[in-house]
Order: structure tokens, then C-alpha cells, then sequence
């Protein structure tokens, strides 16, 4: 019998029974765990039933050797034994049943704040300044061993794993033709026992720059406040402005006369006085579509639109916008005004637009009680929906889409919120949020998050809620005033996302001279930049006020710097 290659490990970092077992509470992955053990769940002692357990298996152990898988750090789902799986996880030798996974103290026995701090732990400044070495150990110099074509680094760092995990450590073809019986053999060892995944970096990866190093966008620099600028009349009748939006060099605003002013936009360096560019002037003035179904231009007051940022999108020099009379979408060419294309598919007024990030879906909802998806393409003649989405007893106020989530959401004025998936517009649930009393509110806005959570406003109640994409209440505020737009009262206003709380409110104050001692007017819509480094702020008057980060911290570094060189 040949001899084998020498190895520190037997087994593998990643393997499918590793993943299974992490997550053994959630289907169709309990029904993976039955196949492997023979129909039974497997004894409860040796199950994942402990954060503690778990982690100081994999540091005493030297045959445990699992990763986190991904879920670590953005599903709490899978530390809790739902009833969807149908199986009682067992009792172990000391007498304690297996049911959710044991949490830190530092947890407070919630899944959804562990997750939170687990995340903000990968995130955090140590594990930026090491990461590279863990890159080097999966993906670069340090992977293989010189007999699989590496070098004695993986050797050196102890990270070389038995040889059939190495991709060509075997001549699989060969193996085939000569013993087939083998051949199967060792492609089911490979399956269930893990692979070295391809080697991507030959030389050391290099260490992330330190976070003092960074510049900060504008929610992360806080502390050292923020600088305002003078006002810019972005309404030439003083309507209020609805809609702001910065689309690369240009700056675009619209009020309730769907007025749309095109403004040239340009960001500089944050130490640059002032960082950006404006043009006061517009360099395009037009209306936009036929009026809105307001109700001056309606026969029953149900048919009208409420009038918010949600009926307009910019993206790459065009202007959809939504709320017309006629039922229509209206798709415009941003820097002259020139009609594109008209959609016409629902049977009432459509409320509110949103389309993806890659601009290849357009979703649409009406007060006719549907959600459309569109597939945008530019230039074809006649776009018509891929899917129509049903659900909802009422108006669709608000709709928000996400090609990473392949998700769909909708809120109402029926006080539901419901998920499809954006592929095939597959239903996946209903939330309803409850008010304090239990009531439904009217729900007015909702938005996803890149980390997964549904955020929505109500009205009604005047309350915002945080959900889990999977239907979770994880949060939520009531919020003291009405909300015109998000985050935004009279003042702009921020809250943290994991529990609601106001972290901070902004009256339009700044250190700056010139700039506006608060808001003169309420505030109707505001715009981040792509970077988050300009704040854009417009006002009920047709003004708009920009904000950016106090740059003062950038020449602080920098004397720092010139002083440690010895000027």
C-alpha cells in the first residue's frame, strides 16, 4: 500500500457535514443531516448545541478544525430550533435537551445581538489589520505544500491538509479509465470531506490600511461635526421639493409642479473649501410627464397620490417618474427633458417606483393594489412586466428591491408589508406591523438594508419598525413628529438600526459662519452622494442645503504626520 503525504490534518476546514451541522435547526438542512446519519438524528452530546462548546472545541481540538460558515455573521435564524423542522434534537448525558444554541453572556440570550456584535467584531480594526494573513492561509502563498506545487510556508504556518483536498492531487481522469471503482470512491471522499479551494495570490497579501489612515464619509466622521453651506433655490416657484437626487456630474431636484431642475455637480476633496460644485443656475428646466393624480385632477379622494421622493428615480442621465394622472410611468431623458417611453399596465395611479441598483429591474406599485416588476431596457419599444404581484387589500405606498436579497417588498396603506422574490415573484410572507395598541398602521415607506433588515415607517402611529427579512420584529421607535422622508422630522435625525434609538438630530445647525442657524422651512426629501461625503437637505421652500464632514480631522493627521517627521 503506498504511503501518504504527509499531513497536519485529516480532515478539512469545509466540509459539507461541518455546514450541516452548524445548521441543523433550519430545513432543508435537518433533512441533509437524517440522510447522513442513516435517518436519526445523531447523538445529542456531539450536536451544536453551544457557542462556548463550539469554540473551545476548535481551540483544544486539533481534529476540529471547522470555519464560521457565512451565516455567522448575518443569520440568527440558525441559532434557534424552530418547529419548521419537525425533529426534537435529543437530550445529552448530563440530563440538559438540546433546543437553541447556547449564547455568550454578552449576547443577552438574543441571536439577533449576537449576530450584530459578531459582525461588528469582523468588521472591527483587529481583525482588518490580520485579515491578510488569514487571505495568505486560504487563498495565497501559504496554501500548499511544495508536493502539491506550493512551498514550505504552508508547512512553516502548519496549514497543509490531507492530500486528496488538494485540487490535481489526484489524476482523476486517469483514475477513471484504470480503476473506476476507486474513481468513486475518492470523488465521494472529496464531497463530503472538504476541497482546498483554488490558489488565487502567490506572494503575501498586503495588511488594509489602518482606519486612521481612511477617509471618513459623513455618518462615520459624527464626532467632529458637520459643515454647512449656504442654500441653493432648486425650486424656482418655491415648491416644496420632493425629490433630490446627485446622478453623476449633475444635481437634480423636483417640487410638487414637477419641476425638474437640473443642476452641474461636481465633489472635491474633502479638505477642498468648499468640497463640491454647484451651479446655482440650472442648466435644464422642464416639467415632467402629465400632472399628478392630486385632487384637484381626481374624482374620489382614494385615487390620489400622496406626493413623496418614492414617485421619481434618476439613474445613468434618466428620469422615471410615476404619480400621473393617466396611470402612467414616464421615462425622460435627465439633461433635455425629451419623452422616452410611457408604461402603461395598471389600472390606477402608480404610488411609487424603485428600481435595483444595476438598473435592470424596475418594480412599480399602484393604488389598484398590485406591484409590478419590469425588466428595464431602454431601448425597447413597449417594456412590459415580467411579473405582477398580488397580496395587498390596498393601495401600494412604497416598494423596495434587492438583486442581492432576490427579493421584492411592499408596503400598503393596508398596514402589510409582503416579500416576493424578484426571479419568479414567488410569495414568501406577510408582515404586519403592530402599533403600541396592537393596530395596524398605515404603512407609508419601507426600505432593505445591505445587512438584510426591512425597515418601515407608519404613519399612522408614527412609528418605524425593524424586521428581520424573515419576518421578525427586532425593533422599534415612535417617533415624536411626523416624518416627511426618512430619518427626518423637522431636523434630520439618525437611528440606530439595531434598536431604534436616536443617535442623533440635526437642526441644520453648524460650526460654520455662514451657514443657516436651523431649518426655516420643514423638510421634504434628502440625498446622500454615492461616497456618503455630501448630505443634501430640501426644504418645503424649494431651498436645499448641503452638509459634509468637518474636514478639520484631515489637517490634524496631516500636522501630526509633519511633526513625527520632525517639521
Amino acid at each position: 500500500m503506498p504511503q501518504l503525504p504527509p499531513f497536519h490534518y485529516g480532515t478539512h476546514y469545509s466540509t459539507s457535514a461541518f455546514v450541516v451541522g452548524f445548521l441543523i435547526r433550519l430545513q432543508p438542512f435537518m433533512n441533509y443531516h437524517l440522510r447522513l446519519q442513516g435517518g436519526k438524528v445523531d447523538h445529542a452530546d456531539r450536536l451544536f448545541h453551544s457557542i462556548d462548546a463550539a469554540y473551545k472545541s476548535c481551540t483544544s481540538n486539533p481534529s476540529d478544525v471547522r470555519e464560521l460558515i457565512p451565516e455567522f455573521f448575518y443569520l440568527p435564524d440558525f441559532l434557534v430550533h424552530s418547529s419548521s423542522t419537525h425533529e426534537p434534537l435529543g437530550v445529552k448525558q448530563n440530563g440538559d435537551e438540546v433546543h437553541h444554541v447556547e449564547l455568550p453572556p454578552w449576547a443577552h440570550n438574543s441571536p439577533a445581538e449576537f449576530i450584530r456584535l459578531h459582525r461588528m467584531a469582523l468588521e472591527s480594526e483587529y481583525v482588518s489589520l490580520n485579515l491578510h494573513h488569514w487571505i495568505d492561509l486560504i487563498f495565497g502563498h501559504k496554501q500548499r505544500p511544495p508536493l502539491f506545487g506550493g512551498t514550505s510556508h504552508a508547512v512553516d504556518a502548519c496549514n497543509v491538509y490531507f492530500h486528496l483536498t488538494y485540487d490535481g492531487a489526484v489524476d482523476l481522469d486517469t483514475l477513471k479509465q484504470t480503476d473506476p471503482h476507486l474513481y468513486h470512491t475518492t470523488l465521494r471522499q472529496i464531497d463530503c470531506f472538504g476541497q482546498t479551494p483554488a490558489q488565487l495570490l502567490f506572494r503575501p497579501h498586503p495588511r488594509r490600511t489602518l482606519a486612521t489612515d481612511v477617509i471618513r464619509p459623513l455618518f462615520q466622521a459624527l464626532s467632529a461635526g458637520l459643515v454647512g453651506y449656504p442654500r441653493v433655490r432648486l425650486s424656482r416657484f418655491r415648491r416644496p421639493l420632493l425629490f433630490l437626487s446627485i446622478d453623476g456630474d449633475s444635481c437634480v431636484g423636483i417640487d410638487t409642479n414637477r419641476n425638474v431642475s437640473v443642476h452641474k455637480w461636481h465633489a472635491c476633496p474633502p479638505d477642498h473649501e468648499p468640497p463640491f460644485h454647484l451651479t446655482t443656475r440650472p442648466s435644464v428646466h422642464y416639467s415632467v410627464g402629465v400632472p399628478f393624480a392630486t385632487h384637484a385632477v381626481t374624482t374620489y379622494a382614494e385615487t390620489a397620490v400622496v406626493l413623496s421622493s418614492s414617485l421619481f428615480i434618476t439613474f445613468r442621465k434618466h428620469l422615471f417618474s410615476c404619480g400621473h394622472w393617466d396611470h402612467s410611468i414616464r421615462l425622460t431623458q435627465l439633461e433635455t427633458g425629451r419623452p422616452i417611453q410611457t408604461l402603461r399596465q395598471h389600472h390606477d395611479v402608480v404610488t411609487c417606483i424603485a428600481l435595483t441598483d444595476d438598473g435592470t429591474y424596475l418594480v412599480s406599485g399602484s393604488s389598484d393594489n398590485t406591484v409590478m416588476v419590469w425588466a428595464f431596457d431602454v431601448g425597447s419599444e413597449q417594456m412590459v412586466p415580467q411579473h405582477t404581484l398580488y397580496g395587498h387589500d390596498d393601495g401600494v405606498t412604497c416598494v423596495t428591491v434587492s438583486t442581492s436579497y432576490n427579493v421584492v417588498i411592499s408596503s400598503s396603506r393596508d398596514g402589510t408589508l409582503i416579500v416576493h422574490t424578484l426571479s419568479n415573484g414567488r410569495y414568501l410572507r406577510t408582515i404586519r406591523p403592530l402599533s403600541q395598541h396592537h393596530k395596524p398602521s398605515r404603512l407609508t415607506w419601507v426600505g432593505l438594508t445591505q445587512t438584510g433588515h426591512v425597515v418601515t415607517y407608519g404613519e399612522s402611529t408614527s412609528t418605524l419598525y425593524l424586521y428581520s427579512i424573515n419576518g421578525k420584529c427586532l425593533a422599534s421607535a415612535v417617533v415624536d413628529q411626523k416624518l416627511h422622508a426618512f430619518y427626518l422630522t423637522k431636523s434630520v435625525a439618525v437611528y440606530r438600526l439595531h434598536d431604534m434609538q436616536l443617535v442623533l438630530e440635526f437642526d441644520g445647525s453648524s460650526d460654520k459662519s455662514t451657514a443657516p442657524r436651523g431649518f426655516q422651512s420643514a423638510i421634504h426629501s434628502l440625498c446622500l452622494s454615492s461616497d456618503e461625503m455630501h448630505l443634501m437637505v430640501g426644504l418645503a421652500n424649494g431651498d436645499a442645503y448641503i452638509y459634509t464632514p468637518n474636514a478639520a480631522y484631515l489637517r490634524e493627521r496631516l500636522q501630526k504626520r509633519l511633526t513625527n517627521l520632525g517639521f
